[in-house]
């Protein structure tokens, strides 16, 4: 009861600097009522976890997906334990309709994702047609300015207990326009294991891995993007194995820090991969 006491007490007397009165006074309700239910555990090898969350900006922070209530308290959460500092998550476009959720959403300052119909069919008459920027294009302009983003890689919920889904390279090639390491975070309900499925509501926890920073593969990338006498379909096809080899060691992270697995094999490098490094190093 004492130490339940103290974590209320801390979440009132948390400094939230860069939030208005509105935004703080929600943050801190919102984590009175359900803020218990959250419980960070550290993996990081070099024991610097808090100081992960807590550091220097920009940074992209990769989570599992399970259930729509975690990506509402998570991002809450790590608001409030960076006092007020926002992660600009990647949300469906579709949410910021709902009425509360819909508001909530927007004081994070979201990037949405037009890219699909809503699944409430009646919704689609307010999705854009046109001139909206690819979710990509935003991240990356995010980062430049100093914001941290949050993605959950696996696209959309995943109820499966067990096994994560395949993560969509999207991440990938944000990693190789970009310098911000990647924080992992792996998000696992206790209750899945009794349950076999994921509870709709329920104690959580999130497990923080050591930021990724991809450094081989950002150097291959600057090579490639620079190098005259690559057509542009090997090129791309180089650019697009770089990004989903560093999607694939993003979600096998997250499948070690959430307790799921992750089915899918390591992508294989092109053919023509090879025969490039080689000519290059007989220049």
């Amino acid at each position: 009861m004492i130490a339940f006491l103290k974590r209320k007490l801390a979440v009132m007397r948390q400094p939230l600097m860069e939030l208005n009165l509105w935004q703080r006074l929600f943050l801190k309700l919102f984590l009175l009522c359900f803020g218990h239910l959250i419980t960070i555990e550290n993996t990081n090898r070099k024991g610097a976890g808090n100081e992960t969350i807590t550091g220097p900006d920009p940074c992209i922070f990769a989570f599992n997906h399970n259930c729509f209530f975690e990506s509402v308290l998570v991002p809450s959460f790590l608001t409030w334990r960076r006092q007020g500092r926002k992660i600009n998550f990647i949300s469906d476009w579709m949410y910021q309709h709902f009425p509360i959720v819909g508001w909530v959403l927007k004081q994070t300052d979201p990037i949405y994702s037009y890219h699909k119909p809503a699944r409430l069919k009646f919704l689609n008459r307010y999705r854009p047609k046109t001139g909206q920027r690819t979710v990509y294009q935003e991240c990356i302009d995010r980062l430049k300015r100093g914001n941290c983003i949050g993605i959950f890689p696996e696209g959309t919920r995943n109820f499966n207990p067990v096994s994560l889904l395949k993560g969509q390279k999207g991440i990938g090639y944000i990693v190789l326009n970009t310098s911000a390491p990647v924080v992992p975070g792996g998000i696992d309900f206790p209750l899945r294991r009794n349950r076999g499925k994921i509870p709709k509501l329920g104690a959580m926890i999130l497990r923080w891995g050591d930021p990724m920073k991809f450094n081989q593969e950002r150097f291959l990338f600057r090579v490639i993007s620079t190098v005259p006498d690559l057509e542009p379909r090997e090129r791309q096809l180089i650019i697009h194995y770089l990004a989903s080899k560093i999607t694939y060691q993003i979600m096998i992270e997250l499948a070690n820090l959430s307790g799921k697995n992750y089915p899918f094999p390591e992508p294989a490098p092109p053919v023509l991969m090879e025969r490039f490094f080689i000519k290059q190093a007989c220049v």
